[in-house]
């Protein structure tokens, strides 16, 4: 025990306060770094609310540009205020260990103080501390490495398993970065309308489906080089980004799918190219994450410990943002990311002066919620099964 702000905290408490502290300082770091788009975004869309008024009823009423600068605004406005929000959930989780709270407090609400936080947290060794903990290697993979995978393939070993769990990595890790290639490019069938989708970057970012595909693509390849961490040893990351992905495969296959392939223009969407994309981002990208987050499961043995309303609470933080975003989008531009799926504007109007929102929709989310939920259930259920059938074959 040491006396720590005149209390005794133990060493475990102390790496919990560097955790803590460390995470809140990039946050603010995060916050300032997007404080001036954020602004610069803010001044464009009052302008815009100034010319073209607040409800917009036709799709002639905005131009593309306004368009697109209200619906980004929203974007990152919704996006830092999730940043704030898991700022002060770090803090409220050890609050009674943090005794300087304007560390947290102060740069949270003005973010060009993060220097302040910064300091302080490189002061005290905290963000050392983090990283040491955060990249120490806790205990021996069972993941060869680029030149046992060499040796393998010359036939200088014969480790077959550990050579199935590596190759099974490095084609899940190819598998995605197609993926990327087809979230980044337009088929020969896509056509430039001057639709909000036709700008690359908003198209990659607007979408639950590339979300999530980007964030399990930079998960591989962060693990590529970096997979006798500890990180990675905490199945909670892989868990929470295989319900994500799971989701999405879900969703769009019996919903999304199907509704634009019998719509009128449904030839489009069943061309060789938009289905293969389709598929890939959807059902292949999913089966192959899956595999390889069970197959993770099976090498770490570690079930996860987190109490199950804090598992689910961090596990919907992203999804429930993400939902603000896509449901409060159709109020601030002729626009909306999954058509009347997530349209609840009921004055907004096609071509024929009828309404295309019902506010109605809104008990879609909770449908999908459900879903996430069981979801994120179900891989814990699986990480923890599989643990215990490990504990007890060892101990048998």
């Amino acid at each position: 025990m040491d006396n720590f702000k005149g209390i005794n905290v133990s060493y475990q408490d102390k790496n919990i306060i560097s955790k803590s502290l460390s995470i809140i300082s990039i946050l603010h770091i995060a916050l300032c770094v997007l404080l001036i788009p954020i602004i610069w975004l803010i001044v464009l869309s009052v302008q815009s609310f100034m010319t073209y008024g607040w409800g917009i009823q036709h799709e002639g009423d905005l131009p593309f540009y306004d368009n697109s600068i209200r619906s980004w605004c929203l974007f990152l406005v919704i996006f830092y205020s999730a940043l704030v929000f898991m700022t002060f959930y770090n803090y409220w989780l050890h609050k009674d260990l943090i005794k300087d709270k304007w560390v947290v407090f102060a740069p949270s609400l003005f973010p060009p103080l993060f220097i302040w936080s910064l300091i302080y947290v490189i002061k005290k060794n905290y963000l050392i501390n983090f990283w040491y903990f955060l990249w120490t290697n806790r205990v021996e993979p069972k993941q060869i490495s680029h030149t046992e995978l060499w040796h393998w393939l010359t036939g200088k070993t014969k480790s077959t398993k550990l050579i199935r769990n590596t190759i099974l990595f490095y084609f899940t890790l190819t598998i995605f970065t197609i993926g990327m290639v087809f979230i980044g490019i337009k088929g020969p069938s896509d056509e430039i309308d001057g639709n909000i989708h036709d700008y690359f970057i908003f198209n990659t970012m607007s979408f639950f489906t590339q979300q999530n595909n980007i964030m399990c693509w930079a998960f591989l390849f962060v693990f590529a080089f970096s997979h006798k961490k500890i990180i990675f040893k905490d199945n909670t990351l892989q868990t929470y980004l295989c319900a994500y992905i799971s989701v999405v495969g879900i969703v769009a296959l019996t919903m999304i799918g199907p509704y634009i392939a019998f719509q009128s223009d449904g030839s489009e969407f069943l061309k060789p190219y938009n289905m293969t994309k389709f598929l890939w981002l959807h059902l292949i990208d999913q089966i192959f994450f899956i595999w390889f987050t069970i197959n993770t499961f099976a090498q770490n043995y570690n079930p996860n410990h987190k109490p199950l309303k804090k598992y689910l609470l961090e596990g919907s933080i992203y999804p429930v943002f993400y939902g603000c975003y896509l449901y409060a989008v159709p109020f601030f531009s002729y626009y909306s990311v999954y058509g009347f799926l997530t349209n609840l504007n009921p004055f907004m109007l096609d071509e024929n002066g009828n309404s295309v929102g019902n506010p109605w929709w809104i008990f879609g989310s909770i449908a999908v919620m459900i879903v996430i939920y069981s979801a994120l259930l179900l891989f814990r259920w699986i990480n923890d099964k599989i643990c215990k059938n490990h504990i007890k074959y060892v101990c048998s």
